[in-house]
């Protein structure tokens, strides 16, 4: 079968050098895919392998730099396998820069409670507390990059990341790709992760270096 693109979600943007990394929800997705593209006003942009970040059968991440995607206006994306079997182009709008605003389908909901873990080793088999307040924060799965998350299914964007509210819920949409949560506050007394992100803890030496860097930088 054919593939099909049936979103498309701006995931992660750098400033210097500008780039833009998206993801492409959809089926049929086979490796050495190959990404095309219709910018406004420029013939189809095909982007090979180097240009590919990952590709499963139900994502592709793909990275592209400035000007290929960056300025408002509509455009078409598609992806072709190797067998040459090209899914149908999806028209979406981008209206500020970074801002998808067509098509609005692909989000899942995602929802849960934060909760106070008790301390290793459980010996009294204390129970797990509510974390009313809590940082809720919502990774790539793998990596410290903040996933992209949204109020509603037509796309706009919330921030990440959340916060709890009184009971220790959170709630939140996203395109369905693997990522990992993290909580921290609320009554957690040392933030910790659900998955295999790096929690964002100051004595993790790298994160450390990273955070002293970042200070010193005028």
């Amino acid at each position: 079968m054919p593939p099909v693109v049936s979103s498309i979600t701006l995931v992660n943007l750098t400033l210097s050098p500008p780039t833009w990394s998206f993801a492409l929800a959809g089926s049929g997705f086979e490796a050495g895919a190959v990404v095309l593209w219709t910018p406004p006003g420029i013939p189809t942009v095909t982007l090979h392998d180097a240009d590919i970040l990952s590709v499963t059968p139900e994502v592709v991440r793909v990275l592209t730099t400035q000007p290929l995607v960056d300025t408002p206006g509509t455009y078409t994306v598609a992806v072709r396998n190797p067998s040459n079997e090209t899914s149908p182009p999806l028209t979406f709008q981008m209206g500020l820069p970074g801002v998808i605003l067509r098509p609005v389908v692909g989000y899942l909901h995602f929802y849960g409670y934060a909760f106070v873990r008790p301390p290793l080793p459980n010996l009294t088999n204390a129970p797990l507390g509510l974390a009313p307040g809590a940082t809720v924060s919502i990774y790539e799965s793998g990596t410290t990059t903040l996933a992209s998350l949204f109020d509603d299914q037509q796309g706009t964007v919330a921030t990440n990341p959340l916060v709890a509210d009184v009971n220790g819920f959170f709630s939140t949409y996203l395109l369905p790709v693997p990522v990992d949560v993290q909580f921290a506050g609320g009554g957690i007394l040392t933030p910790y992760t659900i998955g295999d992100a790096v929690p964002l803890d100051p004595r993790i030496p790298a994160l450390e270096a990273a955070v002293a860097q970042l200070e010193a930088t005028p």
